[in-house]
């Protein structure tokens, strides 16, 4: 075998890094101390330590994340976790792996209900509206035309009269989502659309406790609870 050598130079948060490597002869590579010095016996052990040392490094680390993560999902930094949501050597997010945590909205999917399973966004990718890797404090949602632009008939609910008027966060709050959040457990109330049942008494006050069916819009309708204009005393 030819002799070779390799002096490692280099620093990461812990200080400054120097080794080298040498196979093929004996002794300490010339220039550097005699702890310094590596057989090739041991040679495959200081390049495992290598690489990680180079990995470590934040320059590098750049290059293979490129950013941290938000606060959802920052038990799953770090280069050893990004199969949990990327194929091995794909950029793209994978659908299967992002729905195998967010089962919640997979079984909307699986009913071909909700938003997900508009044409809008069928077919696309997650990261056209979750964007990864932009900090902590990054909205993991984006709205390609503004939240209040938001086209609500493609959740398979539209909006009409005074529902128009409220802000997303008015309806879509823990307050009115509590008897669906208590089979959902892992979802965070404080940042989900989900869990709004479309029955009036989800959001309203029963005014008739009880005592009439649940078709409220046989006598009031979506421009507001009075006049009730389907209402016949007689």
């Amino acid at each position: 075998m030819r002799d070779f050598e390799l002096e490692v130079t280099g620093s990461t948060k812990a200080g400054p890094n120097r080794f080298a490597i040498r196979a093929g002869g004996q002794g300490p590579a010339p220039g550097l101390p005699e702890g310094d010095a590596i057989s090739r016996d041991s040679s495959f052990a200081y390049l495992l330590i290598f690489f990680f040392l180079v990995l470590s490094a934040s320059p590098v680390q750049a290059q293979i994340s490129p950013g941290k993560l938000s606060y959802a999902h920052e038990e799953l930094e770090g280069i050893t976790n990004c199969t949990q949501c990327h194929e091995l050597g794909q950029r793209e997010l994978s659908a299967e792996k992002c729905l195998a945590c967010h089962t919640a909205l997979k079984q909307r999917i699986d009913r071909n209900e909700g938003y997900h399973v508009s044409e809008a966004v069928r077919a696309e990718n997650c990261s056209r509206c979750h964007v990864e890797h932009a900090g902590r404090d990054a909205e993991l949602v984006h709205w390609p035309e503004g939240k209040t632009s938001f086209d609500h008939r493609m959740t398979g609910y539209t909006l009409e009269g005074r529902h128009t008027e409220p802000d997303c966060e008015e309806c879509h709050k823990a307050v009115f989502q509590q008897a669906w959040l208590a089979g959902h457990e892992a979802v965070d109330p404080q940042s989900t659309f989900l869990g709004l049942d479309r029955s009036c008494i989800t959001c309203h006050v029963d005014e008739h406790r009880e005592q009439l069916t649940d078709r409220c819009l046989d006598c009031h309708s979506y421009d507001g609870w009075r006049p009730a204009r389907g209402f016949d005393h007689n």
